[in-house]
């Protein structure tokens, strides 16, 4: 399979905040695909992808979004509550979604971490890695 190769400049809006429905805003950074600094319009697909270990230095040290942007997706990074630029008390030993709070992930403490090394696994061997 050939590598994938760019097809779009970037445009990056930096720390959008995003209100929560309890008021708290979020830190989000939004990779967009661009021609000639003009976002291209229409129908994207998007990937979220939220942190606790700053986004900013994701970015830097991955180029995740940026690569995505750049091959036709909208990238959308987000410091999650209460973690470096986001709003809202940060509580690592509690799930943040309502659902999981109430038994989400069906129960099973292990399900989130094999779902990112699922997520991992695909990205490498769709990257070539």
């Amino acid at each position: 399979m050939p590598r994938s190769v760019p097809e779009y400049d970037v445009v990056v809006e930096q720390d959008v905040m995003v209100p929560m429905r309890d008021g708290a805003l979020m830190a989000t950074d939004i990779y967009r695909p661009a021609r000639d600094g003009k976002i291209v319009e229409g129908r994207l697909p998007v990937l979220l992808n939220r942190t606790p270990y700053n986004k900013v230095d994701n970015e830097h040290s991955s180029g995740y979004n940026r690569w995505f942007a750049e091959r036709g997706y909208i990238a959308v990074t987000q410091d999650c509550r209460g973690c470096y630029r986001s709003e809202g008390d940060v509580h690592f030993l509690l799930p943040e979604a309502e659902g999981s709070a109430r038994g989400g992930h069906h129960g099973r403490p292990g399900r989130r971490h094999r779902w990112r090394r699922l997520v991992l696994t695909i990205w490498r061997r769709w990257c070539r890695i």
